[in-house]
């Protein structure tokens, strides 16, 4: 079912419910609806059940209410896909990356008052988005389910999700694991949900940049030296391996440092002594005197961490902000169809934090953000912090 929303019109869909129809192949966009955030359309899907069916409903630049449905899902996921491709006229995601974020106003698809579950081993996405999203989840029941998105990286050129509100949500687990969120870009207001069933105090919302640790075409990597990153100049040490890597450890000759100096910046190969075919550069975790511990990359089958043999040239460099990470907003008009140029003056995206308060456990504590690579807490995201 595909829907494209009339000019200055509200499009309703109502009452139904989508059953599985016994398809085998997994349709992402089983039901599609495109809309614009320009020219006065509005959408509703209300009072609606969506059946275990073999496909994910697609959302894109949709402004609307998705209200009173009952999700089922059976071995798909997500719930809801939604991204806003077409923002301001664009394509990719671009329009709504230069544009205000204008949290609080009616520019965002609300996914309010419904019930999400499953019957999966594991917690099931509630949500995916990428493209410039921009999306509210609020006064939802959700069992056993996480808030997910995609950033600028693994979807190509597309851009990565743009804001997204997250509040006064119930989400009930059965401790199948820790997650209520993951994120990996964009603006994200956490707050005022009751959280129980997620391993506890162990219970947490990610933010992360997997450009961090690994290469994405067209944008690179986040090594310190992408165009499309705002980065130090120059590199904070230059140096050799002097041993070969052991597991994520790399230990290097002549170093003095001082303990963990180097948490949160970037160390990058420059040789390739043994022509390894492991990734190049990755996220330092942590640091002794004259060693550097780094993230694990590798993401995808038969791919290797970042490794070095003896004699390797290698150098540290900082990451100021990687383009479109967690916490970051606007920034010039990115244009240039599949091969994209940064436009002049780039990176001048800006610091937007994340804020996350008074999301409460059964045990009466506060779920908050947890950083992973690329992230940085009390500049990109602020816990227990109303915005």
């Amino acid at each position: 079912l595909e829907v494209t929303l009339a000019a200055g019109r509200l499009t309703r869909i109502t009452g139904i419910e989508f059953q599985n129809g016994g398809r085998t192949s997994t349709q992402i966009g089983i039901l599609r609806v495109f809309g614009s955030n320009t020219n006065g359309s509005t959408f509703r899907w209300d009072h609606c059940k969506w059946t275990a069916l073999n496909g994910v409903p697609t959302f894109d630049t949709v402004i609307g209410v998705i209200d009173h449905n009952t999700f089922f899902l059976g071995t798909v996921g997500p719930a809801i896909e939604i991204s806003g491709t077409r923002w301001d006229g664009r394509d990719f995601g671009d329009g709504s990356w230069a544009a205000a974020t204008a949290y609080g106003s009616s520019q965002f698809l609300f996914i309010e008052d419904n019930v999400f579950t499953h019957n999966q081993t594991g917690l099931h996405g509630m949500t995916d988005a990428y493209a410039g999203a921009r999306f509210v989840v609020r006064h939802n029941s959700i069992f056993n389910g996480t808030m997910s998105n995609h950033g600028t990286e693994s979807t190509g050129r597309w851009r990565g999700c743009r804001a997204v509100e997250v509040y006064d949500n119930t989400f009930t687990g059965t401790n199948l694991n820790r997650f209520v969120g993951g994120f990996r870009s964009g603006g994200v207001l956490f707050h005022d949900n009751d959280i129980s069933g997620y391993w506890g105090d162990s219970a947490e919302f990610t933010l992360t940049n997997f450009r961090s640790f690994h290469d994405f075409q067209p944008w690179d990597g986040a090594d310190g030296t992408s165009v499309w990153d705002a980065n130090n100049p120059a590199a904070s040490f230059t140096g050799t391996a002097a041993a070969n890597s052991s597991g994520r450890t790399v230990t290097v000759s002549g170093a003095n440092w001082t303990s963990n100096q180097w948490a949160g910046y970037t160390i990058r190969r420059t040789t390739n002594v043994c022509n390894s075919s492991s990734l190049r550069f990755s996220w330092i975790l942590g640091n002794t005197s004259n060693t550097i511990t780094y993230y694990g990359g590798a993401i995808y089958p038969g791919e290797i961490n970042l490794n070095f043999c003896t004699g390797d040239s290698l150098e540290i460099r900082k990451v100021n902000h990687a383009l479109d990470q967690p916490g970051v907003a606007r920034g010039s008009l990115v244009t240039g169809g599949l091969n994209p140029t940064p436009p002049p003056g780039w990176n001048n995206q800006v610091i937007e934090p994340c804020y996350s308060w008074n999301n409460i456990n059964e045990f009466g504590h506060h779920v908050n953000f947890v950083t992973d690579t690329g992230v940085t807490a009390n500049v990109h995201y602020f816990n227990n912090t109303r915005m």
